[in-house]
């Protein structure tokens, strides 16, 4: 099995390949995060977005917040993020890990995090690492990808393949254990978002080009051929095809979590 190390550094590489045109291609993401944002009802003091990518949805935190802070494991996506935002006051951003954050304990208000921790497996210790840096009666919203997320690929892979060539992600009640387990007080919820794609290419590029393609498992399979994918592209149709389009699901995880005063 992959060390993690390496899986992390590959997923950094493949974000920090797309950071200049992240925003134009990654709509589904977007619209996931913006939806998140608007259940945040906390303001004042400081926030941190784990994950911040280019910096899109960082920015609209500082409606919220007095100063909000930036992470991101890719170098790219951080250096894209500090020149786009250059001139805005009480918005930085910091390179850095989930599991190892760039912040004192203790300093946080609020933490914010959209579509980032299913790349920490174990999730544990981002958790951990949320726990320590909130203050007192902090509290963090964290969207994470469930385990339905890509069901229809993984479908119609599991048809063809006896191997899986999608990431396996996490049940909520897997990750409710987990926030318990971390020391919050967790409320769960859980939303469906589907995107649709004219063809099996242009849904797998589109995962490709948000860097989400990184499979944390070698794959003991048959290679990828395009034999392979025009069988893929004919069960995915026969299987889920509506309208002559094919459609993604992203099964989105809400953990909202406070550390008790």
């Amino acid at each position: 099995m992959m060390a993690q190390s390496t899986y992390k550094e590959r997923v950094a590489k493949q974000f920090s390949k797309h950071a200049q045109h992240y925003d134009d291609i990654a709509q589904i993401q977007l619209e996931i995060g913006f939806d998140a944002v608007q259940q945040i009802h906390q303001s004042g003091g400081l926030a941190l977005d784990i994950g911040s990518g280019t910096g899109r949805l960082t920015s609209l935190l500082c409606n919220h917040f007095d100063q909000v802070i930036g992470v991101d494991i890719s170098s790219g996506m951080v250096s894209f993020a500090q020149q786009k935002y250059a001139q805005a006051k009480h918005l930085q951003f910091i390179h850095g890990d989930a599991e190892a954050l760039p912040v004192d304990e203790n300093s946080v208000d609020f933490v914010f995090s959209s579509m980032t921790l299913q790349w920490c497996n174990p999730l544990n210790k981002s958790l951990c690492e949320v726990m320590r840096v909130l203050r007192p009666g902090g509290q963090a919203l964290l969207v994470i990808m469930g385990q339905n997320s890509m069901h229809e690929l993984r479908s119609s892979w599991a048809d063809i393949d006896p191997h899986p060539r999608v990431n396996q992600f996490a049940t909520p009640m897997h990750l409710l254990e987990q926030a318990r387990e971390a020391g919050f007080t967790v409320d769960v919820e859980q939303k469906n978002y589907v995107s649709w794609h004219a063809d099996i290419s242009h849904l797998l590029n589109s995962i490709r080009q948000v860097g989400a393609s990184s499979v944390s498992n070698n794959h003991p399979g048959q290679p990828l051929t395009r034999h392979r994918l025009m069988q893929l592209a004919s069960v995915y149709s026969e299987k889920f095809a509506s309208n002559g389009q094919l459609p993604l699901t992203y099964n989105l995880i809400y953990l909202t979590l406070t550390k008790d005063l």
